[in-house]
This record gives C-alpha cells, sequence and structure tokens, in this order.
C-alpha cells in the first residue's frame, strides 16, 4: 500500500539498493503490538485522520480543546471522533 502512494520514489531507489534498511524492502515491517489508535488511510481522508488524531489528543489531555459558546458557558460539548484507540 505505502508503495503505491511512494510520490517521492523512495521504495524504487530502495529496490535499486540506493537505500539501505528501508522498512518493507529489505527491512522487515515489525506492526505495534498494542497501537495506540488505528488510522484507516484508505477509507479516511488525510484531513478526517488528522481530526481523529487531534480529537484522541485532547481526550487524552495533550491538547487543550478550542473554546466554543458551549465550552464557556461551563458545559462542554466536545464530540469525540470514532477511531479505534487504546486506553
Amino acid at each position: 500500500m505505502c508503495e503505491g502512494r511512494d510520490i517521492k520514489g523512495m521504495y524504487a531507489k530502495a529496490r535499486r539498493g540506493e537505500i539501505k534498511d528501508f522498512t518493507g524492502i529489505d527491512d522487515p515491517y515489525e506492526p505495534p503490538l498494542a497501537p495506540e489508535i488505528t488510522l484507516n488511510t484508505v477509507t479516511h481522508t488525510p484531513e478526517e485522520n488528522a481530526h481523529l488524531i487531534l480529537q484522541e489528543l485532547i481526550h487524552r489531555g495533550f491538547v487543550r480543546a478550542p473554546l466554543t459558546a458551549s465550552t464557556r458557558n461551563g458545559s462542554s460539548s466536545v464530540a469525540y471522533a470514532s477511531a479505534h484507540m487504546t486506553p
């Protein structure tokens, strides 16, 4: 999948031997055992995935949610996007 999207030609260079230890070519891909978030890059746009990441960062307290009219009044209306996230 990544090789098909490679607009810079990095995979082609790795296949020609110009780049060594390239993940997926001569260095095996090792999927994480317990990913904190999983994004689907086939069914979601980059913008949608960016939104999912931002919502997860807000949910975990790494980023403050933007103030809206309802959050200024003491109630929160932040809706967390659905993604596969591990607590």
